[in-house]
């Protein structure tokens, strides 16, 4: 049996134009049966879904970090995440 290397996280954040408040997350993680993805908007938030859309209370720069859980176990990306409004 060959062992599943664990997933990639990755993933892009966009300013939303009408809202510049809002910020829309994209996933790009790669990897065999992803089924879990944990944001932590840096704001004591989180989200579960795969892309989701957050809105800050505040313009500041904030560490956001991805977890994805795959086939191969899990992992996070949060170096150069830095989102500021």
């Amino acid at each position: 049996n060959t062992p599943v290397p664990p997933p990639v996280a990755a993933f892009t954040a966009v300013v939303l134009p009408d809202n510049s408040l809002s910020v829309q997350f994209t996933n790009l993680s790669t990897g065999e049966g992803l089924s879990g993805f944990t944001w932590d908007f840096g704001d004591g938030m989180a989200a579960f879904e795969q892309s989701p859309v957050h809105t800050y209370a505040a313009a500041c720069s904030y560490t956001v970090k991805l977890t994805v859980t795959g086939t191969g176990g899990s992992k996070s990306q949060c170096a150069g995440s830095i989102i500021t409004m």
